[in-house]
């Protein structure tokens, strides 16, 4: 599907207006590959506010879907990493908070607080780009995590982006509660 024909069918993501944008992969800038799904009233840049995105490990072995919150702030004039990842692990633990009810049920199931982007393995990139992988693991809020070599169907896909997105519109105090009862089931179950 379209990069935007999927949100489409999804009443939580119109309602919360979402887009998606492609980056990464700038040279040492922003070496890793994403795709950024977000709503441009509540995190018009991927440096603020909070989002998801399919952040793709440094090696090639991992997707994340994440629930993200921006990680990089302007000093000295220039956009630069969070210096103190406490301050993105509280964040991220306050958000999980004002959404436990959901993440505790079946919109949380499998996800995961901590995430591998494997940064450490890179060694063509200077210390803030590596600093900046190593914040997106630090702002992680939830995610799902994907093995390259063993990614889900279509269906379960679909399905993960669809919960990702209730909670994304819930942290956006948007969230569509009835849109729980009409996520697809994952691949090969019965409905």
């Amino acid at each position: 599907r379209g990069r935007r024909e999927a949100l489409a069918a999804m009443p939580a993501a119109v309602a919360s207006g979402l887009d998606v944008a492609v980056g990464g992969r700038q040279g040492s800038y922003s070496p890793l590959a994403w795709v950024r799904i977000y709503s441009p009233e509540h995190a018009p840049g991927a440096t603020v506010g909070v989002y998801l995105a399919y952040l793709f490990a440094a090696d090639g072995s991992r997707v994340y879907l994440s629930l993200q919150q921006g990680s990089s702030e302007v000093r000295s004039g220039r956009m630069r990493p969070v210096n103190d990842p406490t301050e993105l692990l509280a964040r991220g633990a306050a958000a999980r908070s004002s959404i436990r009810e959901l993440v505790d049920g079946p919109l949380g199931a499998g996800m995961t607080i901590k995430i591998d982007l494997r940064w450490q393995q890179l060694s063509s990139v200077g210390s803030y780009s590596k600093q900046r992988i190593h914040n997106y693991e630090y702002a992680n809020i939830l995610a799902i995590d994907y093995d390259s070599g063993a990614i889900p169907g279509t269906g379960t896909l679909l399905a993960d982006l669809h919960r990702s997105v209730i909670l994304l519109s819930a942290l956006y105090g948007e969230a569509m509660l009835a849109d729980i009862t009409s996520l697809p089931p994952p691949d090969g179950a019965v409905p």
